[in-house]
């Protein structure tokens, strides 16, 4: 098996279907043939939640604080999940003054690079150290975000974040795109997609996640929406991402980096 493409998925805001996306899209890689771990690195411990791993004793903060090695648990065939828990919020002040608390997550994760196809990072909706973490350690970021008037700020603040994280922590981290969840086909959304793609040429993904209940109802029974219902638009809208993601992420000659004018 090659070596793992490593992908953070997150915004500094919450509610714009991170986990959702993060547990989704590793579904429908795994329906492709691939072999995924899922890391779940947000306090709230949502992804764990989904798959019911939340009060595993093998935990990324148990890892983090070298009281454990972390445990991938198969969640569903091919498809292992490194859970988080509640405990993860204390995180930050424990982890202040320790030396290589930047690459702590990198580091937990090597045994496993070797092992996957994908790894999934789902990062906390914060500017925080457990963010770091999860950006130091990927190849690749999706940043997951509502079309809604304010997001171009919030996008800029996001990719300043990255690009610190790219000139002093780790120089091989690219954005792979930006993916607009909970849309709707009104003008509103499609006047915002328009004006990203114009600011952010190249960046932002042609899937669409439209705003499903049967999303909603899926992640509360527990099941990833192939299980929950495989013919709802919530399961055609990530089916066709990942195709779009693999096309995007396995593409040769995938230009680097981006024009610095865009978060001017």
């Amino acid at each position: 098996m090659a070596k793992a493409k490593v992908i953070a998925i997150g915004n500094h805001k919450g509610g714009v279907a991170k986990t959702t996306t993060t547990a989704n899209l590793g579904a429908a890689l795994v329906k492709s043939g691939k072999k995924v771990l899922l890391v779940d690195l947000d306090p709230q411990a949502s992804l764990s939640t989904l798959f019911q791993k939340e009060i595993s004793e093998n935990n990324i903060y148990k890892a983090i604080k070298f009281e454990c090695e972390a445990v991938p648990y198969e969640v569903r065939d091919n498809l292992f999940l490194i859970p988080s828990t509640l405990d993860l919020i204390g995180a930050e002040s424990e982890l202040a003054d320790m030396l290589g608390r930047d690459t702590l997550v990198k580091d937990i994760l090597k045994p496993f690079i070797s092992k996957f196809d994908y790894i999934l990072i789902d990062t906390p909706p914060a500017l925080s150290l457990l963010t770091i973490n999860g950006l130091v350690a990927a190849d690749d970021m999706i940043i997951t975000f509502l079309p809604e008037p304010l997001v171009l700020a919030g996008m800029v603040k996001i990719l300043n974040t990255i690009d610190k994280i790219k000139s002093r922590l780790n120089p091989n981290l690219e954005i792979l795109g930006l993916l607009p969840t909970l849309y709707k086909n009104v003008n509103v959304h499609a006047d915002i997609l328009d004006a990203i793609e114009y600011k952010y040429p190249g960046l932002l993904f042609k899937s669409r996640i439209r705003n499903s209940i049967s999303l909603v109802n899926a992640q509360g029974d527990n099941q990833t929406i192939f299980e929950y219902d495989k013919d709802s638009n919530g399961a055609k809208d990530y089916y066709s991402f990942a195709s779009e993601f693999i096309e995007k992420e396995t593409q040769t000659g995938k230009p680097k980096g981006r024009k610095k004018k865009a978060v001017n």
